[in-house]
């Protein structure tokens, strides 16, 4: 039996049923973003088993300079082997009837790649012209991908240039730790210690040296 199903978080299990069943499943690793998890999930169930998923959060935007609440969306996905029927769609216009009916946010907002602009088009969103500026560590950039817009509320959306003054919504749960092996943020994270402190100890070996071996072993 096939149920929709609302969830505060994921367990691991149904991390690795939905995302681990290949590498860079949405496309964007390429892009190196920090993204932001979601508050909420949905989840499309066949006998207990998750096959489709869609996350959201509930956030303020600016616009021309003016706050405006949205419903983001990200990580929306279904497992190969119920593809093709239907249930991203479904999970879709379930969250679209969430975020009006229980959160009344302004619009829903979410990114996706550019293969994937017609998909959220057939499903009634709209692709964001204007500019849209989003935090990363090092600041706000423009959006490197394609920004769709999905009117909700009863006042017209404003138009105008976007500040999301937030991470972008992530698009998957970051790599759990597997048999042992550190997470990729946390491996990330070493190569980067790993770089300064070879150019701060620059001439001193052995210092480096076992530096170099903490880090390796960690």
């Amino acid at each position: 039996m096939k149920v929709i199903r609302q969830v505060e978080s994921l367990t691991a299990q149904e991390k690795q049923q939905l995302f681990g069943w290949a590498e860079n499943i949405f496309g964007v690793d390429t892009l190196h973003l920090s993204w932001r998890p979601k508050d909420l999930h949905f989840l499309f169930d066949s006998d207990g088993e998750a096959l489709s998923h869609v996350g959201i959060l509930k956030h303020e935007v600016t616009v021309n300079g003016e706050a405006s609440t949205v419903g983001g969306i990200g990580g929306v996905v279904t497992v190969p082997a119920a593809q093709k029927q239907g249930l991203a769609r479904q999970l879709m216009q379930h969250t679209a009837i969430f975020l009006a009916r229980e959160w009344q946010v302004a619009a829903g907002l979410l990114f996706c790649l550019p293969a994937m602009v017609a998909y959220y088009e057939a499903l009634g969103w709209q692709r964001v012209e204007n500019p849209v500026l989003i935090e990363q560590p090092t600041g706000a950039i423009p959006a490197p991908l394609p920004v769709m817009m999905l009117p909700l509320g009863r006042e017209e959306w404003l138009d105008g240039s976007i500040e999301l003054r937030s991470l972008p919504w992530r698009r998957k749960p970051r790599r759990l730790a597997v048999e042992g092996r550190m997470t990729t943020p946390c491996l990330q994270l070493l190569r980067d210690y790993r770089s300064i402190f070879k150019r701060i100890t620059a001439g001193h070996g052995k210092s480096q040296l076992a530096f170099g071996i903490v880090l390796s072993r960690w």
